[in-house]
């Protein structure tokens, strides 16, 4: 999972200028990514969980089936995006001998800009042939 991409999810969830201590402290936790190690990363978010627990598990009585839901439904799902997503967030630093960047820029400017204007400009083709396309278009790339 890339960095930024991760930090993205993060505001999208929380927006850029938070209102709860809870999730203030979250976005600020995720703003260090990349800037500390994946151990004392891990420590932080674990006890960050820890403090908000009773917060983050409140629930709001409904007229749904189950009767209730969620209070504060974009932290814990917040939370639960940066858990599922852990194991992978440190993989360039697990395996340095692959040169593995943080961020996946390199892909949005320099693979897939030439590959989206291709297929814009051949845009009426079916889609048998646009999946030959991408293939020709990526085993025949100047790396």
């Amino acid at each position: 999972m890339c960095h930024f991409h991760m930090k993205s999810i993060i505001t999208r969830k929380l927006t850029r200028n938070p209102k709860l201590q809870a999730s203030i402290e979250l976005k600020r936790i995720v703003s260090k990514l990349g800037h500390i190690s994946a151990c004392r990363f891990k420590y932080m978010l674990h006890a960050w969980h820890k403090r908000h627990e009773v917060f983050i598990d409140e629930k709001v009585d409904d007229d749904s089936k189950r009767g209730w839901h969620y209070k504060h439904k974009k932290l814990r799902s917040a939370y639960r995006s940066l858990m599922k997503f852990l194991p992978y967030l440190f993989t360039y630093k697990r395996y340095p001998h692959f040169n593995i960047p943080t961020t996946t820029n390199h892909l949005d400017g320099g693979c897939f800009s030439p590959l989206k204007d291709l297929l814009r400009v051949h845009r009426g083709i079916s889609v048998k042939m646009k999946r030959k396309l991408i293939v020709y278009f990526l085993e025949n790339r100047v790396k």
